[in-house]
């Protein structure tokens, strides 16, 4: 299964599942809306180009939007090559290691992200379904939730958002319950 992006037109969710279908049953709903889309695992919003039909939209995205298909043999990693900015002294040190320069640091990287405390992991939550909702930022109740979801404080959240679509209310109530699963007791200082 693919990943699960939501469309949201109006303040109201019109579709949910993996991104060809959303983008036909948007387009169907409303076939001028550039609703906005994220992706549901990490909030991440999604740009495309909605002109034309479901058809011609999904023709156009990106082939790293597109959902897998599993073939035989080795899978591709997903590569992905952007700049990097090190001082020389960074640089030659990368050089001396075995693997080189990519290999190192992505084993850096590796390391400290195993290495994430359930405070971060939170954070990283937080932020994520924060960016969510702002789509609701000039709507009542929008301070109010983002204050309690700094917080932790569920109840509090909940009243914020119970004025707001039952779909997404829905969503953002089980983005925010497994936000805390990670442990409700611990508070990381942000208001």
């Amino acid at each position: 299964m693919g990943d699960i992006y939501i469309a949201i037109h109006n303040k109201t969710l019109i579709a949910q599942g993996e991104l060809p279908a959303v983008i036909r049953e948007t387009v169907k709903q409303f076939p001028d809306a550039e609703p906005y889309l994220f992706k549901l695992d990490d909030g991440k919003r999604t740009d495309i180009d909605w002109r034309g039909d479901a058809e011609d939209v999904i023709s156009r995205l990106p082939v790293s939007l597109m959902p897998q298909v599993k073939k035989r043999g080795r899978p591709k990693l997903g590569v992905k090559s952007k700049e990097v900015t090190l001082l020389p002294e960074h640089w030659e040190w990368l050089s001396l290691q075995r693997g080189g320069a990519s290999t190192t640091l992505r084993k850096l990287i590796d390391a400290v992200m195993a290495q994430m405390t359930p405070e971060q992991a939170r954070r990283i939550k937080q932020d994520q379904l924060y960016n969510m909702m702002r789509v609701f930022e000039d709507e009542a109740g929008f301070e109010a939730a983002s204050r309690a979801l700094y917080r932790l404080d569920e109840t509090a959240f909940t009243q914020a958002i119970a004025n707001w679509p039952q779909a997404l209310q829905a969503i953002y109530k089980d983005k925010f319950i497994s936000l805390t699963s990670t442990g409700k007791d611990t508070n990381d200082g942000t208001n």
